[in-house]
């Protein structure tokens, strides 16, 4: 266990948020200080001419969080990118991948007109087509899916896509499998969530509370709602909140925590049961709040949870039972107080269970649905306009066909992806990229990208994608203020070459399918179909709608409150209480048989360590390495190995390993820190790339950028894939991917 040194904490936190890389619009800096003068409302002078710079709002799509962002545009060129001051989430502040936005559109490597494959599958030869053609050739392929198959396209969206359109053209063709990777990450979060709570998303309100426990979660580097949540996290810790954090790996989170307990892998649900046991033994519930908003009773709690000891979870997770029992009554003691998991929590077995346990503790407590705990997230249901298409299944199903895809005992009449990289992030990348080139089990693969990816690479037919700084978009993310709110993304400039909107491009081929495509896309342009979404908000109708939108970026109700439903409203569950059921048993099942192992000797009986991909601060996904701004803070990575793992196994710092799994094997410098678990290896993700373009892969070129001959970090290298390693598996419906039970060994080599 560390503890962060106390009389240097807040110099820490104020050192942690400009690690994070937040910047804000409302810094005033005196001119000449800086290239560029920043002036108070987001506002820019260019430094050329004096002259103010057209700000466009709209909002950045590099993760899930969708901060509103200015777009400062000067001769019809996109010069900087801030933050809005009138996002009530991010409140003007933006974070270093919000910045590079930038490069992603005058990235030299993007494809910026149709293209078809001129050779082999895979083998790089292109013919450049007409728009026309294009279209003309994919709706040959639609239509012969129709007359055989139609269940047989698979489409496959990215972060940045827009779920509405999506799941409208899938339907539309006759399909039932999307795949929404935004979704997908948040499965088992979304699960538990709608079990217990009703909604499938959860606001932690960090700003109001004094007591935070942190299960697997690092958000001063990563999150699903990266900045909101970071700086409410900041906000809190400034007032004094203490942070408490389960980790197998010393994050940046970690790091700045009053205490970090390296967990293994695995056993989060079992270490939030033992106390909640605690909680429920000493008497330190809430009676009152269990009676009035809990469908479980002091007696049921009491027995579900007696074989869930500080003592089992010591055996399972190396935590004493001791310090179990203190944090447990720390916090029931403390109010208000919230429990909180990270996203790798989702991807592992038993995540479900494990997102459940933690709410539990919450309730437990009192902290649900009130101010400073764990609250259903108020958001705006952008519904789609009618005529509605059939709704889609659970997205377990398209995975399901795209793992019997990748064994082999599965085809796709057509594989159709839309800014989406699977042959690169998804679990055993190889075996994907396999199934890709496979023509008897991908009969036409479609990409619908900015860049030739290590998945577009291998398509049939390229379809160019505008980024989301020339694109349309709409959204309602979970408001941290607690006021349902609604963004607009709007194109900042004219998208590049013969670039188009994904949305763009789904509209037209909507109209190519025949009798349903007449049927349910009757909207001549994006602007009209999301003016139809936005006419079944009323109150965002009579203060001006989407025009409202474009010259403001956001709206919410003015005369709204914040949404704390244990204050008089019921919880949107069939009981209108939180319903948890036998959550303590299922949870044994998911976590206790399957992490039984002793810490003691830094390794299992087998000698094999649990694998572990973590997010670097600067990356974002599929595409960040072709930023050159991100690339240069953090092109590489190594693997991360406890200094007793280290030793017995003959390795030394920087040594090159073999990392060996089940799927595939690796070679990787290592580096040795006392920073993780002995029985526990690190790997950060967003390295290694083969395609995307050339920054990513670390090659100095000549381009219309006069920064890329001067690439300096070739020689370092562009590190490695960690999804080459992970096994994955489908864990069932409403659980997404189970990624991170991944077991590995590592050998030193020569």
């Amino acid at each position: 266990m560390l503890r962060s040194a106390r009389l240097t904490r807040r110099q820490l936190l104020k050192l942690g948020v400009v690690a994070a890389g937040m910047a804000t619009a409302d810094l005033l800096v005196a001119k000449g200080v800086m290239a560029e003068e920043f002036v108070r409302g987001g506002r820019s002078v260019s430094r050329t001419t004096g002259a103010l710079r057209r700000a466009v709002p709209s909002n950045c799509a590099h993760c899930a969080a969708r901060c509103g962002i200015l777009g400062f545009v000067e001769e019809d060129r996109l010069v900087k990118i801030e933050g809005n001051p009138r996002d009530p989430n991010s409140q003007g502040r933006l974070c270093a991948r919000g910045h590079a936005g930038i490069n992603r559109l005058y990235d030299p490597d993007r494809v910026l007109f149709p293209m078809a494959r001129a050779g082999r599958r895979g083998e790089g030869k292109w013919v450049r087509l007409s728009w026309e053609q294009a279209y003309d050739t994919l709706q040959e392929w639609l239509r012969e899916l129709q007359t055989r198959d139609p269940e047989s396209l698979i489409f496959h969206a990215g972060t940045e896509v827009s779920s509405l359109l999506a799941s409208r053209f899938v339907a539309a063709a006759g399909s039932k499998s999307l795949i929404d990777e935004v979704r997908l990450r948040e499965a088992s979060r979304e699960t538990a969530n709608r079990l217990t709570l009703g909604t499938r998303s959860e606001v932690v309100d960090l700003a109001h509370t004094r007591h935070i426990l942190n299960f697997g979660s690092n958000p001063y580097e990563t999150h699903a709602m990266y900045l909101p949540f970071v700086q409410r996290l900041v906000d809190a810790r400034m007032s004094g909140a203490k942070l408490i954090t389960f980790d197998p790996r010393l994050s940046l989170t970690a790091g700045r925590s009053d205490e970090w307990y390296p967990i293994m892998p695995g056993t989060d649900g079992l270490v939030a049961l033992a106390m909640a046991n605690v909680v429920v033994q000493q008497n330190l519930h809430n009676r009152q709040f269990l009676s009035r908003w809990t469908d479980l009773s002091t007696e049921q709690l009491a027995k579900q949870l007696a074989p869930y000891t500080p003592e089992a979870a010591e055996r399972a997770s190396g935590i004493r039972a001791d310090d179990l029992r203190r944090v447990a009554t720390e916090f029931a003691h403390t109010r208000p107080a919230v429990a909180f998991a990270g996203g790798g929590l989702g991807q592992q077995k038993g995540a479900v269970d494990t997102q459940r346990a933690v709410i539990l503790l919450n309730a437990l407590v009192g902290s649900v649905g009130v101010s400073g705990g764990y609250c259903p997230a108020p958001t705006y249901e952008l519904s789609e306009p009618d005529p509605m298409p059939p709704p889609l299944p659970d997205s377990a199903e398209a995975i399901q066909r795209v793992e019997a895809l990748l064994q082999g005992k599965g085809s796709s009449g057509l594989y159709l992806t839309c800014l989406a990289n699977p042959a690169y992030s998804w679990p055993n990348s190889q075996a994907f990229r396999d199934a890709l080139l496979d023509e008897k089990r991908v009969a036409y693969l479609v990409a619908i990208d900015t860049n030739l990816t290590e998945t577009s690479a291998l398509a049939d037919l390229v379809l160019p994608a505008s980024t989301y700084l020339e694109s349309w978009g709409l959204e309602s993310p979970p408001a941290h203020e607690l006021v349902p709110y609604v963004a607009l993304r709007q194109p900042i400039v004219r998208p590049r070459g013969e670039s188009l909107s994904v949305d763009d491009i789904l509209l037209t081929l909507g109209t190519r399918l025949g009798e349903n495509g007449s049927r349910y896309f009757p909207f001549p342009t994006v602007q009209s179909y999301l003016n139809a979404v936005l006419a079944k908000l009323p109150g965002l109708s009579a203060a001006g709608g989407l025009s409202l939108l474009r010259e403001q970026g956001v709206w919410y109700d003015p005369a709204a409150s914040p949404r704390y439903y244990a204050q008089g409203e019921s919880f949107s569950t069939p009981s209108g209480k939180l319903e948890f059921g036998a959550i303590a048993a299922e949870t044994a099942a998911g976590d206790g048989q399957t992490a039984g192992v002793s810490t003691s000797s830094g390794s299992s009986s087998s000698g094999e360590l649990t694998l572990i991909g973590y997010r670097p601060n600067v990356h974002f996904g599929d595409y960040s390495a072709n930023c050159w701004w991100l690339s240069e803070i953090d092109h590489d990575n190594a693997l991360l190995i406890n200094p007793v793992t280290a030793q017995q196994r003959g390795i030394k710092q920087g040594q090159q390993v073999k990392v060996i799994s089940s799927v595939s094997t690796i070679q990787v410098k290592v580096r040795i820190t006392q920073g993780i678990h002995p029985q526990v290896v690190a790997l950060a993700n967003g390295f290694g790339h083969e395609g995307v373009g050339r920054i990513a892969r670390a090659e100095a070129f000549q381009s219309e950028d006069p920064m890329t001959p001067y690439i300096w970090w070739t020689k370092q290298g562009r590190g490695v894939n960690v999804s080459a390693l992970l096994s994955g598996q489908d864990g069932g419906p409403g659980r997404g991917l189970v990624m991170a039970d991944t077991r590995v060994r590592v050998e030193a080599m020569g």
